[in-house]
C-alpha cells in the first residue's frame, strides 16, 4: 500500500473528527494516537518496543508540560482569589476613559501579558469583559482580544509553545535559533496588529480612525516588538511575550503621561495595587533570567537535579529542575505562602481538561517522530515529499500549516507539536534553513489562535453572546490571511540577508 497516502491519513481523520464531526479534542486524540500505532505496527513494520517507548516518552513530556500548565493556572487563580485581578483592571479603568486607548492597553498589552503568564485561552476571556464594561459592544470586544492574542502566542506561557511544542515535535533543532527567528519574524507583523485592531473598531463602530490614533497604534506596535524580539534572540523563548507587553506598556503610558499623540497628558492612577499583583510574576521572570543567564551557577544547579530516562537505545528523555513548570511552581509556592487562597482547586479543575488532550497528542507527536526509526521512510518524510521542489514558496506553506493546525485542535502547542517534525522534514526537502522554517510554523500557530474555534466559543460565552461565530471568523479569517502573508514575507527578506 503507498505509504505516503497511510502518512496523511491520521491528519485526515484528526481534520475529520474535529472539524466535521466535533468529537471531543481528547478523544479525537487518543483515536488518532491510536491509528498512528496500528499503522506503523502493520505498514512499516515498527516493533511492539519501539512503540511503547515512543509512547512512554510522549507521557513524560506531557508530565513536564502539565509542571508549566498548574504553574501559570495556580498562579492565575491566586491573583484572582487575592483581589489583584480586579486592581489591576481598576487600574485601567482609572487611567483613562478613551475607549481606543482602552482597546489598545487592555486588549494589545494586557492581552499579551496574559498570553506570556497564563495563556490557555485566558487573555481574551479576561480582557473581552474588561472592555464590554468600559463601553466597546461585546461583539467588537470578542474580535479585538481574539485579534490581539495571536504575537505573543508565538513563545504562549513562558515559552510553552517552543520548549514543549517545537523541541518535542523537532528535537534535533537549534531551540534558541529558532526562538531567535520566530521572535524577529513575528515582531515585525506584531507592529501592525493594533493598528489592525483600532481599524476593524472604527469600521465596526463606525468611528472615524483619526491620524493621532493611527500613531498611537503604530508606536504601541513598535514599543511590544522591540522588546519582544530582542528577548527572544539574548534570553530565548520562555520571556518574550511578558517582556513586549509589559516594556512596551511602560513606555506608551510614559508617551501618554507626556502627551504624546493626543496633547492631553495622562495622570497615573495609584500604582502599589499593581506592583502587589505583579510580584508572583516578577519573581517567576526573575528565576527564568537568573537560570538562562546561569548567575550564580544557578542554572547548572538546576541541570543537575535531574535523570535521564531510557526507554530504548535511540529514545530517552532527560528530566531536570531546568524546566520552566519547576521555577513556576517555586514561585507560586512564595506568593501562596504570603496568601494562600483556594486557587489550587480552581487551578486543578482548568488544568486536567487540558491535560487529557495533551497526553494523547504528545503520544501521537512522538509516533510521528519514532516512525523514522524504522526500516521505511518515516512519516515526516513522506508528508514533506509532498511540497518537494515548492522552494520558496514553501515559507508560505509552512506558515498556512502553522495556522491551520491552531485552527483545528485549538492550541499552538499542539499544533507545533503535531506538526513540528512535517515542517522541519520539509524544510530538508526543499533546501531552507529548519530553524526558519519551524519559526513560522510557531508564528503560524499563533495566527491561528485567532480563529481557534474553542477560544471564539469561550469567549463569546463569557461576554453572555450566544451567536456571533460565522461574523467573527469572516473578520479574523482576513487578520490571518494578512499575518501569513507578512510573516512569509518576513521570512523571504530574512533569508536574502
Amino acid at each position: 500500500m503507498n505509504l505516503v497516502l497511510l502518512s496523511l491519513l491520521p491528519f485526515v481523520v484528526l481534520t475529520y473528527l474535529l472539524l466535521v464531526k466535533k468529537v471531543n479534542a481528547g478523544l479525537t486524540m487518543l483515536a488518532v494516537y491510536l491509528l498512528t500505532a496500528a499503522l506503523l505496527f502493520f505498514f512499516w513494520d515498527a516493533a511492539p518496543e519501539l512503540l511503547i517507548a515512543a509512547s512512554l516518552n510522549g507521557l513524560v513530556i506531557g508530565t513536564e508540560l502539565f509542571l508549566i500548565i498548574i504553574g501559570v493556572l495556580l498562579l492565575f487563580f491566586l491573583l484572582k482569589h487575592n483581589g489583584r485581578l480586579d486592581d489591576l483592571q481598576q487600574f485601567f479603568m482609572d487611567y483613562s476613559d478613551d475607549t481606543r486607548i482602552h482597546i489598545i492597553l487592555i486588549g494589545w498589552f494586557f492581552v499579551s501579558f496574559l498570553e506570556g503568564v497564563a495563556g490557555f485561552g485566558t487573555p481574551a476571556a479576561i480582557a473581552a469583559p474588561l472592555l464590554v464594561v468600559l463601553g466597546v459592544r461585546p461583539l467588537i470586544a470578542v474580535i479585538l482580544t481574539l485579534m490581539a492574542d495571536s504575537a505573543a502566542v508565538a513563545f504562549g506561557a513562558f515559552g510553552t509553545t517552543m520548549v514543549v511544542g517545537i523541541a518535542s515535535a523537532a528535537p534535533e533543532a537549534d531551540l534558541a535559533a529558532v526562538s531567535a527567528t520566530a521572535g524577529i519574524v513575528t515582531a515585525f507583523v506584531s507592529v501592525f496588529i493594533p493598528l489592525a485592531m483600532l481599524y476593524v473598531h472604527s469600521r465596526l463602530a463606525e468611528i472615524p480612525l483619526t491620524r493621532n490614533y493611527i500613531l498611537f497604534a503604530l508606536a504601541s506596535g513598535a514599543a511590544f516588538a522591540v522588546p519582544f524580539m530582542l528577548t527572544a534572540i539574548f534570553l530565548g523563548p520562555e520571556l518574550p511575550s511578558v517582556a513586549g507587553a509589559v516594556a512596551g506598556l511602560i513606555l506608551i503610558m510614559l508617551l501618554l503621561r507626556l502627551g504624546l499623540f493626543f496633547g492631553n497628558p495622562k495622570k497615573l492612577p495609584p500604582v502599589k495595587p499593581v506592583v502587589g499583583a505583579l510580584f508572583p510574576y516578577a519573581l517567576v521572570v526573575a528565576l527564568l533570567f537568573a537560570s538562562r543567564a546561569n548567575l550564580l551557577g544557578f542554572g547548572d544547579l538546576l541541570r543537575s537535579a535531574g535523570t535521564t530516562l531510557i526507554f530504548t537505545e535511540e529514545i530517552t528523555h532527560t528530566l531536570s529542575a531546568f524546566t520552566p513548570g519547576v521555577l513556576i511552581l517555586i514561585a507560586f509556592g512564595v506568593a501562596y505562602a504570603m496568601q494562600p487562597n483556594r486557587a489550587s482547586f480552581e487551578a486543578f479543575g482548568k488544568a486536567v481538561p487540558a491535560l487529557l488532550v495533551l497526553l494523547p497528542t504528545l503520544a501521537f507527536a512522538q509516533l510521528i517522530i519514532t516512525s523514522s526509526l524504522t526500516d521505511e521512510p518515516g512519516i515526516p518524510e513522506l508528508v514533506a515529499s509532498l511540497f518537494a521542489g515548492t522552494g520558496y514558496l514553501y515559507l508560505l506553506f509552512a506558515t498556512v500549516i502553522g495556522a491551520f493546525g491552531t485552527f483545528i485542535a485549538g492550541s499552538a502547542t499542539v499544533s507545533n507539536l503535531m506538526l513540528g517534525a512535517v515542517q522541519a522534514s520539509a524544510a530538508g526537502v526543499n533546501e531552507l534553513p529548519d530553524t526558519l522554517i519551524l519559526a513560522l510554523q510557531a508564528a503560524g500557530a499563533a495566527a491561528g489562535n485567532m480563529i481557534a474555534i474553542h477560544n471564539i466559543v469561550a469567549v463569546l460565552a463569557v461576554v453572555h453572546l450566544q451567536e456571533g461565530l460565522p461574523v467573527i471568523i469572516k473578520n479574523n479569517f482576513l487578520v490571518v490571511g494578512g499575518f501569513v502573508l507578512f510573516t512569509a514575507l518576513a521570512a523571504a527578506v530574512y533569508l536574502l540577508l
